[in-house]
């Protein structure tokens, strides 16, 4: 199965390069905004070049549940995942 793993360049050669993100500050009302505009399941929190975490749908969904519509007003550093896995575009995605 080796034989047939796509490269991470690859990959974005097919779905492109652009950089989603918001601010640690932006709300969590911005943030799905954004999501649902550009149609995606999970944005890059970023304080300008750095990543500082990631925020899903799932977390949304899930904080919502926990907090209410409340939590739309509060900044997204609050419920992102602050632990975000990186690789180099050389690296291969293997099919499981």
């Amino acid at each position: 199965q080796r034989e047939n793993a796509m490269t991470v360049h690859a990959i974005l050669e097919s779905k492109g390069h652009q950089i989603i993100s918001v601010t640690p500050d932006a709300t969590v009302a911005d943030a799905v905004k954004v999501l649902g505009d550009k149609r995606i399941g999970a944005i890059l929190v970023m304080n300008g070049s750095t990543i500082e975490g990631i925020l899903s749908e799932r977390d949304v969904v899930r904080k919502l549940h926990e907090r209410g519509a409340e939590l739309l007003v509060q900044p997204v550093s609050e419920i992102m995942t602050t632990l975000v896995a990186t690789c180099a575009p050389s690296a291969r995605c293997v099919p499981p």
